[in-house]
């Protein structure tokens, strides 16, 4: 038995054939009994509850920060950020070999278990450790939701279905900050953690009886754990966590708790990318590897994953960057500037469902002109942000969002299947994997970016309104003091000169993510030539 062919639980119970025989499901549509249709939307509804904690907490922080004494209140973001980032090669390959279901129920289990511990949490420590917990398992859901769909639905029919998928899971960031805002009004902080739990519960309930058990190969993986051990990349499971810590941690502390050249800042990532170098090269002699690299040599793939990374970063970035438009310069309180974010979250909604409807029926390589449309999409709406001021009306704040929002929509259910299409079904578990890895960890890199090249604009104007104020934005404190509380503090020609800053910062900011866009561009490119050559 190896670790890298095994019939899915999921494929075992659904797509077989009366006779015993697998159905052939990367061409033939599928017959769908009852169990699919409670497999399908509750692994939607799974994965709405994850994007909904990533977006509920953060509405909570300052009643977290009061209620448990502490300013540290930033990690409770970045322990399930990081949490959920590093284990999901591991996750995937457990998913493989053990199969689907015991690694799906077991990420939801742990998602539950850290939300009941993180609302019952008396010291930022214990809330820590609930987060944690909560990550591993908020992190798995999706990537293992993504291979069962995999399994369950014929590659032509997977940007239909997981453009669902998407799209539900957009409804999460929609929600959340509702969602959020009414728990701290009306409740305690920690329901906002406790909601998970019988969100969790009712997930185990639909799943257990419906997904399908182990096949042959994976219960002899089972029985034969010593043999299975000697098949475990244990090298490269040792380099990849902590070479991922190394860079995520200075990135989220660089410029903020340390300058970008202290050594606190800069060893790290030296050796987080150092890391990543020498597990790549162990990697390519490993006999079974947790990242192969063949999949980084299809020129197609390589540009698809890089795709991905490039448009999770922009989600971040434009989230993060019109909230503190909408707060510092529209002078919005921040329920306010959540509901000026709708035309995002909507539009990435209605588009993910269209693009994975596009994907499904434009044939072959013509599937490229969706992702040449979005990153279009993309970069004609980051540039039309500089029309972003303190005077724009609401519908052109509006059609701007839905603009990139588009792009953004068209891209989510697309580039998946577009990758996996590039391998063999033996394949599909690791490239899955890359592909989710590669999104969580430029998430980070979508805060971390842009916050760059907004402080530093900042810094190189802020002499222009006196020392007085501009000690108060240099340094990062004009991300730090983004609302209109601190706007409204000063006087009218002051005031005017400090969202004139705002803007100007803000301007640079898009400039450098319609940059990355156009890369983007660049890699659909190098897709289709890829494409050709195979």
């Amino acid at each position: 038995m190896t670790a890298e062919n095994p019939t899915t639980d999921v494929e075992k119970d659904i797509t077989q054939n009366e006779d015993g025989s697998q159905q052939d499901k990367v061409d033939e549509p599928q017959a769908r009994d009852w169990r699919f249709w409670i497999v399908f939307p509750t692994l939607c509804l799974s994965g709405l509850a994850v994007t909904m904690e990533g977006s509920i907490v953060v509405t909570a922080l300052p009643s977290i920060s009061r209620s448990l004494h502490t300013t540290e209140y930033v990690w409770v973001i970045n322990a399930y950020t990081f949490a959920s980032t590093v284990f999901q090669p591991l996750t995937a390959w457990l998913a493989q070999v053990f199969g689907r279901k015991p690694l799906l129920l077991m990420n939801i289990v742990l998602f539950g278990v850290g939300s009941g511990i993180s609302g019952a949490a008396p010291t930022l420590a214990v809330i820590l450790v609930g987060r944690l917990i909560q990550g591993i398992g908020g992190g798995g859901i999706p990537l293992v939701a993504e291979l069962i769909v995999s399994d369950m639905v014929p590659l032509p029919e997977r940007p239909k279905m997981l453009g669902m998928v998407m799209a539900t899971s957009c409804l999460g960031l929609l929600i959340g900050p509702v969602l959020g805002g009414v728990i701290v009004d009306h409740a305690s902080w920690r329901w906002i953690f406790w909601i998970n739990c019988p969100l969790a519960a009712a997930s185990l309930l639909c799943l257990f009886p419906v997904l399908g058990h182990r096949t042959q190969e994976q219960r002899e993986a089972v029985a034969q754990l010593g043999a299975t051990a000697r098949r475990f990349d244990w090298v490269g499971n040792l380099l990849l966590p902590p070479s991922t810590l190394a860079i995520l941690l200075p990135l989220t502390m660089g410029g903020k708790m340390y300058a970008w050249s202290s050594v606190r800042i800069i060893l790290p990532l030296v050796l987080g990318v150092c890391g990543l170098i020498a597990m790549g090269v162990y990697e390519r002699f490993c006999v079974h590897p947790l990242i192969p690299m063949r999949l980084l040599r299809n020129i197609s793939a390589l540009s698809l994953q890089l795709q991905s990374f490039i448009q999770s970063m922009i989600i971040m970035w434009v989230n993060y960057y019109l909230t503190i438009y909408f707060q510092a310069v529209m002078e919005m309180s921040p329920q306010r500037a959540g509901f000026e974010l709708m035309p995002t979250i909507v539009g990435m909604v209605v588009f993910s469902i269209l693009g994975g409807m596009a994907g499904s029926m434009l044939p072959g390589q013509w599937s490229i002109l969706v992702n040449l449309l979005a990153f279009i999409l993309m970069a004609l709406g980051l540039g039309l942000f500089q029309l972003l001021d303190a005077s724009a009306a609401t519908a052109v704040r509006a059609v701007l969002q839905i603009i990139v929002a588009a792009g953004n929509g068209l891209l989510m259910a697309t580039l998946l299947p577009a990758l996996q299409a590039q391998f063999t079904a033996d394949d599909v578990w690791s490239v899955t994997a890359l592909f989710n890895y590669l999104r969580s960890f430029a998430l980070v890199w979508g805060v971390t970016v842009p916050s760059i090249i907004f402080d530093q604009t900042v810094d190189s104007h802020v002499a222009q309104l006196g020392s007085s104020v501009g000690v108060q934005l240099a340094h990062g404190g004009a991300y730090a003091r983004a609302s209109k509380t601190f706007t409204q503090s000063f006087d009218s020609h002051i005031r005017e000169k400090v969202v004139g800053l705002y803007v100007q910062a803000l301007r640079a900011t898009w400039w450098g993510a319609m940059s990355f866009v156009l890369l983007g561009l660049a890699l659909v490119l190098l897709q289709y030539l890829g494409g050709r050559r195979g």
